[in-house]
């Protein structure tokens, strides 16, 4: 019989594996709110074009490397597509964030149909090498090394992050943006670009949180909006404004996925994050760290 601490130490780890897919991806959802002042929606096809460029290149026996930085530039692309044939054209007729918001919703909407044409509406897994798919045991909690990767590479991006933010001409130059973009144009700075840079930023994030999904989880075409809507709900919860409320926000949300199966089905694992969003959007609608 399995021991209810054994059974409280895998939760625990199933909870900090979710808080860092969540937490990859929000990292750059929460840049691009700052910084342009909409929500890019398009964010979920970044992540499942990344991880369907990554199965494309596996199944033609691609060194893995050089797939993973063939899915990641795909991502980017893709996020450079959008932001200069949607985004670019309507911040330059001061469109309000919400047509930026309908116009990143038809980006997304536009790419899980030709992937189910290219690909079919079947659930596929992407195969990642054997070294990743070790299993091994922390506190009696089993996880994978593609897992554990993952949470580091989690860890590097928040601190990395931060530290270009702080300490760098361009990361202050994205804060001053976010604060006010009007007066950082009178101030000489070139807001498009640094929007632009951001998102390129967050096109990588999201591709990279569609790549340990489907090296995980598996994939298919409609894998980005589960994915949008996590992202979403940790930039809420934890507060859009700072990166700190990123990783409380993907705590927040990881553990109570992870933890609410023990007590109702896995199939109420949706629900569970839909009532956190509700419950914040009622009581902290600033997030757990407001601006």
């Amino acid at each position: 019989m399995i021991s209810p601490m054994a059974v409280f130490f895998q939760l625990l780890a199933n909870g900090l594996v979710a808080a860092a897919l969540y937490g990859i991806s929000a990292i750059g959802f929460g840049l691009v709110i700052r910084t342009g002042k909409f929500f890019n929606l398009a964010h979920g096809a970044f992540a499942v074009i990344g991880a369907y460029t990554a199965f494309a290149f596996v199944r033609l026996g691609l060194p893995f490397g050089w797939t993973v930085l063939l899915s990641l530039t795909a991502a980017v692309i893709s996020g450079a597509l959008s932001y200069a044939l949607v985004i670019l054209p309507l911040r330059r007729r001061s469109a309000s964030s919400l047509v930026l918001l309908i116009a990143t919703l038809g980006v997304f909407t536009f790419v899980p149909p030709m992937l189910a044409i290219a690909f079919g509406s079947e659930y596929y897994l992407l195969h990642i090498p054997l070294f990743f798919s070790r299993v091994v045991s922390l506190a009696g909690a089993a996880v994978t090394l593609w897992q554990i990767t993952f949470m580091l590479i989690f860890v590097l991006l928040i601190v990395g992050t931060a530290l270009f933010l702080r300490y760098t001409a361009f990361g202050k130059a994205v804060r001053a943006v976010s604060d006010d973009e009007e007066v950082s144009k009178i101030i000489g700075i070139n807001t498009d670009r640094v929007v632009f840079v951001v998102i390129l930023f967050a096109a990588f994030t999201a591709g990279l949180a569609g790549l340990f999904k489907a090296g995980d989880l598996g994939l298919e075409p409609t894998m980005g909006f589960t994915l949008l809507l996590e992202t979403l709900i940790v930039a809420v919860v934890g507060g859009m404004y700072r990166l700190g409320g990123t990783v409380m926000g993907a705590l927040v949300l990881g553990l109570a996925e992870s933890f609410g199966v023990w007590f109702v089905p896995n199939e109420w694992k949706e629900a569970i994050s839909f009532g956190i969003l509700i419950l914040f959007l009622l009581i902290r609608p600033q997030g757990i760290l407001s601006r």
